[in-house]
C-alpha cells in the first residue's frame, strides 16, 4: 500500500522499498514475483560481498567459498531475501562496510 500512496517519508521504513513497489506494480502488474525481483539481486550481493569479506580478512579461495555458501544456504538470509522488505537492502548496504572496520 506505501507504493501506492508514495512518501518522503514513513513512520516504519525508508521510502526506496515502496518506490521498489511501485516501480514493480507499473511493470509487472500485481504479480508475486515482480515484487519478489528486487530483493533477489541484494542476495544474490550478500553472496558476493561474503567472500570479498572473507578475503579482505585473509582468507583464502576455500575460505571465501565457504562465507559465501554458508549465507547462500542461511535460511534467515534465504527467508529475508525472498520479499520486498527493507532487511534486504539494509544487509546488501551494511555488509561492504564491516569489509572497512
Amino acid at each position: 500500500m506505501c507504493g501506492r500512496h508514495l512518501a518522503w517519508a514513513y513512520p516504519d521504513h525508508p521510502p526506496l522499498v515502496p518506490v521498489l513497489s511501485r516501480l514493480s506494480e507499473f511493470l509487472f502488474g500485481t504479480a508475486a514475483w515482480g515484487l519478489r525481483l528486487w530483493p533477489a539481486p541484494a542476495g544474490a550481493g550478500l553472496v558476493v560481498f561474503a567472500g570479498w569479506f572473507a578475503a579482505r580478512m585473509g582468507g583464502g579461495r576455500f575460505a571465501q567459498v565457504v562465507a559465501a555458501l554458508s549465507l547462500l544456504l542461511s535460511p534467515l538470509f534465504l527467508l529475508s531475501n525472498s520479499m520486498l522488505q527493507t532487511v534486504s537492502f539494509d544487509q546488501l548496504l551494511w555488509l561492504p562496510r564491516w569489509g572497512r572496520v
